[in-house]
């Protein structure tokens, strides 16, 4: 029997998760780090520093402020049960970006693209423009 998928959203508090998926190795964690970097040069300011996650030295999480909104940042995406407790622990943040390697059998991504005020980007081989379509999302 095939379980039913039901939409995920980041709970009663209204967060919006934009969700970069795509293959392990595309370039999701760049990306993450560029528009990280692009808010950071427009204004934003760290409420909760970058700390490093896995063995990957790009990985990270963090919190920014950017206009008035608060938005959490996680790239480490090639373990399901990693992002799940990423939306848990930032589900009182506005914005939640999130990578996710869509290598899983459980579809993170469906789930999340189900819940109307959430976005998900597919992974281009522009880095650039995946950034850019991440913080139009923000602004």
């Amino acid at each position: 029997m095939k379980k039913e998928i039901k939409p995920l959203s980041g709970g009663i508090y209204g967060m919006k998760i934009i969700l970069l998926a795509g293959k392990s190795n595309t370039g999701k964690t760049t990306t993450i780090n560029l528009t990280y970097d692009n808010l950071i040069r427009h204004g934003a300011s760290i409420i909760k520093e970058k700390i490093p996650l896995g063995k990957n030295s790009m990985d990270f999480e963090s919190v920014l402020s950017y206009r008035g909104k608060s938005v959490a940042f996680y790239s480490m995406g090639d373990f399901y049960w990693k992002c799940r407790g990423a939306i848990n622990e930032y589900a009182l943040c506005n914005y939640l970006i999130l990578a996710y390697s869509d290598k899983f059998r459980w579809n993170l991504k469906d789930a999340i693209a189900m819940a109307p005020q959430n976005c998900v980007i597919a992974k281009t081989s522009n880095n650039t423009k995946d950034a850019q379509a991440i913080i139009s999302v923000i602004k």
